[in-house]
């Protein structure tokens, strides 16, 4: 799994409990999920036949591996007599790793989940709340995660990812890679057509590589441009054209999740000889082979992502198992939940989910995640001094107390930030990385860099003698974005007021908010993202000066203007393409050191993720683990919406 421990189903006063079967794990250099089981002991969904199935089904892949050393899917155990026909009622999902045996630190981790009983074959309307500025929900004008999300349901990549946080095939069948890992195959599917009834075609792949990597399409979001620049080619196996072939300068680590899972495909036929596709509007900017389209284009507002979809019948797994998806504007989620204005939603990321806010949704059921997502402090050392100064920003961390700031903020729901900036749950997560806080050490490094209070006493630091502003109390500003509540800034202001620096904040819209950190306008500010638990070379485009210095890479989430460390650079270049995962490891550890001692920015808090919704609805709902290959790890994603499941495809796709 990419860096995040399975969702934990939560109790509402329906007494939901689990029934987790778990029948190895298998340790690789990523968590592995275990998929969480609802059975309803209080009513409708309780079935003891169905308990009964599972515990066959395990008892069958029990009997397989003591025989053949391995694990079987569910449709091998019926092929090879095991079990006498595939369940209605339960799926299995198996997680690749080592072969089957009796230590807890080999095999495969098997789980079955309950599909949606006595929902029948669809629902018709699924609705989320939205309020984010999510930008044009095209592969090149999209805003934030959310933005990718929607985006993600009109058009798709080779491959995506369930509940189980591992790849699954979406546009390919198949895949596979050359034992030097420099190439990359893909099959693709039959009879997949564009919402405008085109043929999707091999031809659309090489197109889509090309356009993003070396042409008008660099300008997109997506990350995982800078990672197609390890690929020399992309063409069509001339031996099969449904075939494509990825051939890579040298093999790099992040293939498969930045590039084969998050690349969206795009028609050639419409974006070739678009020269701008970032201000493309018309209705032919969204025609994608995804499973679903716009209701009507016209009335999307990317200013809050407010919209509404309409399935893809003709989708290549099948009509979806979700008719239609709409996204309303919601102010309170918990009380548009009770009065069914929405069919599922969650507390805000900073807000706290009190004891008194779980009493509102007592009846629902409930979703919680350890978060991927952060509360961060950006601080651009381009403004030189002090920010440019190493103690001065370790005297900032030591000014801020954590596990108050997470008492206060968000109720002990979550825990600080790592000042390794991967999520405190991340199995690459270095050990032993300083945790700061402590007012007394601030003041020390304050006063070691020419900080001091002056002659008025007035408690405020003032600048230093030869400085232009000398003997004038330093001042500064906190940035934050209206989509958070200003109470981050406001309890950091008190921590730094109380060792001596006078701090303003401001709340902005959020667009103005994100175009001043992209052109990194300011001193101090405050944003929020996830996928800090996917792949650790997120350090790289974070913070890698080399990765930050091409124009198109920075994005609001990721630039950090001023701060180089050429040990961090070349350790994140080593990283990506070493092949040993026990050197990567160290090298991701190093990186992470680097980080924690030189604080170019603050990872404040980390809160658990939750969700409600009602028991009767819609139930395949999880936490993406790491995150959504195109999103953050919320529970949106359309492979839920498509199959109605947690894991897998619908039979025979």
């Amino acid at each position: 799994m990419d860096g995040q421990t399975h969702p934990r189903r939560m109790h509402g006063e329906r007494g939901l409990s689990k029934l987790v079967i778990v029948v190895g794990v298998a340790v690789l250099m990523v968590a592995v999920a275990v998929v969480a089981v609802n059975n309803d002991d209080a009513g409708t969904r309780k079935n003891t036949a169905q308990v009964v199935e599972a515990q066959g089904l395990k008892d069958a892949q029990q009997a397989f591996c003591a025989k053949e050393g391995r694990f079987a899917t569910e449709a091998e155990l019926v092929q090879q007599g095991y079990l006498p026909n595939e369940s209605a009622t339960w799926d299995m999902a198996v997680f690749p790793g080592n072969q089957c045996g009796t230590s807890e630190q080999s095999g495969y981790t098997v789980g079955y989940a309950l599909p949606n009983a006595g929902q029948g074959d669809k629902v018709d309307v699924l609705r989320l709340g939205s309020s984010q500025a999510t930008g044009y929900p095209t592969p090149f004008a999209w805003n934030r995660g959310p933005g990718a999300v929607i985006t993600s349901y009109m058009f798709d990549s080779l491959l995506w990812r369930d509940g189980t946080g591992q790849p699954i095939p979406w546009l390919a069948t198949s895949w596979s890679t050359s034992p030097d890992g420099k190439t990359w195959k893909f099959t693709l599917r039959d009879g997949v057509r564009w919402h405008d009834g085109q043929p999707f075609t091999a031809a659309d792949v090489v197109f889509s590589a090309d356009y993003y990597k070396n042409g008008p399409g660099k300008i997109t979001p997506w990350t995982g441009k800078a990672t197609l620049g390890e690929v020399d080619s992309v063409t069509v196996d001339p031996a099969d054209p449904k075939v494509v072939v990825f051939s890579l300068k040298r093999p790099f680590n992040t293939f498969m999740p930045t590039v084969a899972q998050a690349m969206f495909i795009v028609p050639k036929h419409i974006w070739e000889g678009v020269a701008e596709p970032a201000t493309k509007r018309d209705a032919s900017a969204y025609v994608g082979t995804g499973p679903y389209k716009f209701t009507s284009f016209e009335s999307y507002d990317p200013s809050t992502g407010v919209s509404q979809f309409d399935a893809n019948l003709d989708f290549f797994l099948g009509a979806p198992f979700v008719r239609q998806l709409q996204f309303v504007t919601v102010g309170d989620s918990i009380a548009a939940l009770k009065t069914g204005l929405v069919s599922g939603g969650g507390v805000g990321s900073e807000e706290a989910v009190t004891d008194a806010a779980l009493a509102e949704v007592a009846g629902l059921e409930s979703l919680s995640s350890p978060g991927s997502w952060n509360r961060a402090l950006h601080i651009n050392q381009a403004k030189g001094y002090p920010f440019d100064e190493v103690k001065f920003r370790q005297a900032i961390a030591y000014a801020i107390d954590s596990k108050d700031l997470v008492s206060r903020l968000i109720g002990n729901r979550g825990v600080p930030g790592s000042y390794g900036l991967l999520a405190p749950t991340h199995p690459s997560l270095a050990p032993n990385l300083p945790t700061y806080s402590d007012p007394s050490k601030a003041g020390a490094l304050l006063d070691a860099i020419g900080l001091v209070d002056g002659p008025d006493g007035d408690k405020y630091r003032e600048w230093p003698a030869g400085s232009p502003k000398a003997g004038q109390n330093f001042t500064t500003t906190i940035y934050s974005s209206d989509r958070f509540s200003i109470q981050t800034a406001v309890v950091l202001q008190q921590y730094l007021d109380a060792v001596g620096i006078k701090v303003d904040y401001v709340q902005e819209p959020s667009n103005a908010s994100d175009t001043r950190s992209a052109n990194g306008d300011y001193e101090f500010i405050l944003v929020g993202y996830a996928t800090l638990g996917n792949d650790p070379d997120q350090l790289r485009t974070r913070l890698s000066d080399k990765y930050l210095s091409v124009k198109s890479n920075v994005r609001f989430s990721t630039a950090q203007p001023g701060w180089k460390n050429q040990e961090f650079i070349d350790l994140a270049e080593q990283q990506l393409v070493e092949p040993d995962p026990v050197k990567r490891a160290q090298q991701v550890t190093r990186m992470q050191q680097i980080v924690a001692a030189e604080v170019p920015m603050i990872s404040l808090y980390v809160p658990d993720l939750s969700f409600f919704y009602p028991a009767g609805g819609f139930t395949a709902w999880y936490f993406t683990p790491g995150a959504m290959p195109t999103g953050p790890p919320g529970v949106e994603n359309k492979h839920s919406f498509v199959t109605g499941k947690q894991f897998g495809l619908p039979s025979g796709k």
